[in-house]
């Protein structure tokens, strides 16, 4: 188990024209540091095993083995865990996850049609320019698709500039 992190790949990346790699460095440690990351996956690690001890009881009581659909309903309700967990064959996958965390009522969630078949649970977003910094484009991008994207966030008019940052990371 890892927690979600940045590469040190992407801070030399993300600074190596305004500072010096030893500043880089120390960046990076302190980035590390503050993580605290053992100490968060010892906790990570103590709910989710009370979790499953509490999906075991729940399976357990004899008046809710009653509930036909008893196991459907309880991998619902943990759902929204898996937004949070990655497997590990896509860690070098440098992605992107927004949570909106809100109660279940709420109407900009949007809910499964067939809840026998329910493996998912999510919020459509179309607004999200207010919240990205840089965009880290290909490689193999070709000019148009930049200029393209250049000229979409420029007709926005935002407050901050969307930097858009082609990767010099070769695709594996």
């Amino acid at each position: 188990m890892a927690l979600a992190k940045r590469n040190k790949q992407s801070f030399y990346l993300e600074n190596k024209n305004e500072k010096t790699p030893k500043a880089i460095d120390s960046e990076w440690n302190e980035y590390i540091k503050s993580l605290d990351e053992p100490k968060k996956i010892s906790c990570i690690r103590d709910n989710l095993e009370k979790i499953k001890e509490l999906i075991k009881e729940l399976l357990d009581n004899s008046k809710l083995q009653k509930i036909s659909n008893l196991d459907e309903l309880l991998s619902l309700a943990v759902l929204p865990i898996s937004c949070l967990i990655k497997h590990a064959a896509f860690e070098d996958e440098d992605e992107c996850r927004m949570i909106y965390i809100t109660h279940i009522a709420d109407d900009n969630i949007v809910e499964p049609q067939d809840y026998q078949s329910a493996n998912s649970l999510y919020v459509e977003y179309t607004h999200v320019e207010e919240y990205i910094d840089n965009i880290y484009l290909g490689p193999q991008c070709k000019i148009q698709h930049k200029i393209w994207l250049q000229n979409h966030f420029k007709k926005k008019r935002r407050e901050r500039e969307i930097k858009l940052i082609k990767s010099e990371m070769p695709l594996r």
